[in-house]
């Protein structure tokens, strides 16, 4: 039988909306996501936890426009780096792609926008890859159809390469055994909804080798989804 180690509630002045937690290399846990202020807009969060559970620091991320983060990774070479969505204007769909290096305090020590004006560019999931850098995956809406539109950065924050994915939205993203990566998301097929799953298969330079669709949900609206590499 499974045995509860703790539970703990932790509170700002906002309403918080967890979207991600990773367990650090010695054995703490951050969590980040979304913090609601009734008299302002949404910001970032992160909270520092030990392996009690024991809040070790916790931070709100407040700018003049709402951002948020949507997943967390540390890299192999130890920095943790959070992915995300910041707007640009008051707007809805005026969105950035955000990347943030924090240090081990919560500090924010670089960070980093991609998107162009007008377009909608979301960043969803992030991975650590096996050459200390990262990849991310985000969201691309140029006002007629989502597409998937992934990041690879170097251990050094430099932009490797990037590409774009006409196969709907990508959520999740690993990389895999031969260092290429696997991401899962939803397609729209009746011009209603992203009511299909998908799977895409890229090579460690982010070209496509494969990808299959899944219509066994058609009746369903896919609003998120995870992917994992299995030992096999």
């Amino acid at each position: 039988m499974t045995k509860l180690k703790f539970a703990t509630t932790y509170s700002f002045d906002y309403s918080l909306t967890p979207n991600s937690i990773i367990e650090c290399q010695n054995g703490d846990y951050i969590i980040v996501g979304k913090a609601h202020n009734k008299d302002s807009h949404s910001s970032a969060f992160a909270i520092r936890v030990n392996y009690k559970g024991n809040v070790i620091w916790k931070k709100i991320y407040s700018s003049p426009l709402p951002q948020f983060f949507t997943s967390i990774i540390q890299t192999t070479n130890g920095d943790l780096v959070a992915t995300g969505i910041y707007y640009y204007s008051e707007y809805a769909s005026d969105e950035y792609t955000w990347i943030v290096k924090l240090d081990e305090n919560g500090n924010i020590v670089w960070q980093k926008t991609l998107g162009f004006v007008g377009m909608q560019s979301e960043g969803y999931d992030i991975c650590a890859t096996s050459d200390g850098g990262f990849a991310i995956t985000s969201l691309f809406y140029n006002g007629i159809s989502y597409k998937t539109r992934i990041f690879k950065f170097n251990n050094e924050y430099e932009l490797q390469w990037d590409e774009l994915f006409d196969i709907g939205v990508a959520f999740s993203i690993v990389e895999t055994m031969d260092n290429g990566f696997m991401l899962s998301g939803a397609i729209n097929t009746l011009n209603s909804s992203l009511n299909n799953i998908f799977i895409l298969r890229i090579d460690s330079n982010g070209k496509k080798l494969w990808d299959r669709i899944y219509s066994e949900f058609i009746d369903s609206d896919i609003v998120n989804s995870s992917i994992i590499e299995m030992k096999n």
